[in-house]
């Protein structure tokens, strides 16, 4: 469980600043440390990806419950923030604001062609 899923970010956030932070919790820790991310400013949510496991957990445990009161509009608004695998991180990315995570083999539902295929 290398990655942490973080939600309720303040909508003035950008990846910069979620990194920085991140890197802080660590103590500070060089860039390596951070392996990849990406945010979902609509969502308001982030996922990243840790060198070790170890500092995944140590971020989590920093951001979930954290309050920016710089991006932040409301006194209200707090992280939150969990370790995860990277499939679990790809499908909490992937799903819609609100919406359950999908059950059983993790796929999407595709929805039909906008125009069936005529046969010669």
């Amino acid at each position: 469980r290398k990655w942490v899923f973080i939600e309720n970010l303040g909508p003035r956030m950008n990846w910069q600043s979620i990194k920085r932070k991140a890197l802080e919790a660590l103590d500070n820790a060089n860039e390596a440390a951070v392996r990849g991310g990406r945010m979902d400013r609509q969502r308001r949510a982030a996922v990243i990806e840790f060198s070790a496991a170890d500092q995944a957990d140590k971020v989590a445990k920093t951001f979930d419950g954290y309050h920016d009161k710089v991006t932040s509009k409301s006194d209200n608004d707090v992280w939150r923030a969990t370790c995860l695998t990277q499939e679990e991180s790809n499908d909490k990315m992937a799903q819609a604001p609100g919406e359950a995570p999908a059950r059983g083999g993790g796929a999407a539902a595709r929805s039909p062609s906008p125009r069936a295929r005529k046969s010669p």
